[in-house]
């Protein structure tokens, strides 16, 4: 008893997990972004010539966003895209081998969206690691099949 008493009193509780107050969650913003879609000579999708990350509410492009992103002027950012099998070409998901795995012919959900050198607006989750910038994607759209 006086050990629980004393771990009362010095705030050594443990917190059921779920319940850590706002300021300990880390906070991911979700972003729009305009750019040029890259594929490294290394299979890695890029978004390059960049302008800045916009939050947004909505993990889903409207057509105010598409609008809007048309007009956008590239910028000088580069990030790193995660996530994207979802937005190849559907042969771009079939050559995944984790994929391949569970992705019967026929029942492949690609949009074709993300295509190299186009310009496209994307969203997604702007993680921020030492060095690099990457968007876990939610949303790619191709506004331009060139990038200028």
């Amino acid at each position: 008893m006086a050990v629980l008493s004393l771990a009362l009193a010095c705030g050594l509780v443990a917190t059921p997990r779920g319940q850590q107050g706002e300021k300990d969650k880390p906070k991911v913003d979700l972003v729009s972004v305009v750019g040029c879609a890259t594929l490294s000579a290394d299979d890695v999708w890029m978004l390059t010539n960049a302008s800045d990350a916009r939050v947004v509410q909505t993990a889903a492009a409207t057509q105010k966003d598409l609008d809007a992103a048309r007009i956008q002027a590239l910028g000088k950012n580069r990030y790193r895209l995660i996530g994207t099998a979802e937005f190849g070409s559907v042969e771009e998901l079939r050559r995944n081998p984790v994929r391949a795995q569970f992705t019967a012919k026929g029942s492949e959900n690609a949009t074709g969206q993300l295509q190299n050198g186009h310009k496209v607006m994307v969203k997604g989750l702007l993680i921020l690691v030492p060095n690099e910038k990457r968007l876990n994607l939610t949303s790619v759209q191709s506004i331009s099949p060139n990038c200028k």
